[in-house]
């Protein structure tokens, strides 16, 4: 993709026509498969995740930024800030390291805020301590507190679930969905 972008890239994401797009700094790069093109998100910051909803709409998240990509008159994708309807105390926080789409909703998870994009509406839910690694299973958030446990989001807010303080001082790598075999 050329000498003036990072070789580093953080993310990628494909939408629903086979293109694929690269978090890389200050911005995203969609490739077609023959040609890069770059999509600027906010000066100095690294696109840290992406994700791709189910009608094709890339979300976007970045250092103290994230919102989603939007065809401009000619067609060409441009970033869309979600960010920006932020309150001012809300608008310092990490890096976005996951974003998850379901349904109607999008969470866009940081280490020291969640945000939660609903209808064009933004709730902010800020932890205790600060958040390592969060899981969609089954379009239901988890996500682990330092220091407080693995959590579920229920009703807008983070519960610990059963037994979940075990994990308060315990990595969570992973949270996988459980069907009981039936014989």
């Amino acid at each position: 993709y050329g000498r003036t972008q990072e070789a580093q890239n953080l993310a990628i994401t494909q939408d629903k026509r086979g293109l694929l797009y690269f978090g890389n700094s200050f911005g995203i790069l969609e490739f077609d498969g023959r040609d890069w093109r770059f999509i600027p998100v906010k000066p100095f910051a690294w696109v840290t995740s992406l994700a791709c909803d189910n009608n094709g709409k890339i979300y976007v998240g970045s250092d103290n930024e994230f919102g989603y990509l939007a065809p401009d008159i000619t067609g060409k994708l441009r970033y869309i800030s979600i960010s920006k309807l932020l309150n001012k105390e809300d608008q310092l926080f990490s890096a976005i390291l996951k974003i998850y789409t379901s349904k109607d909703v999008v969470y866009f998870q940081s280490y020291n805020k969640l945000f939660i994009y609903r209808n064009n509406k933004l709730k902010v839910i800020n932890p205790q301590t600060n958040f390592t690694l969060s899981f969609l299973v089954n379009d239901e958030l988890y996500i682990r507190e330092w220091d407080r446990g693995l959590m579920k989001l229920e009703n807008n807010s983070l519960k610990i679930i059963k037994n979940g303080n075990f994990f308060k001082d315990k990595a969570v790598f992973s949270v996988l969905a459980f069907t009981p075999a039936f014989l």
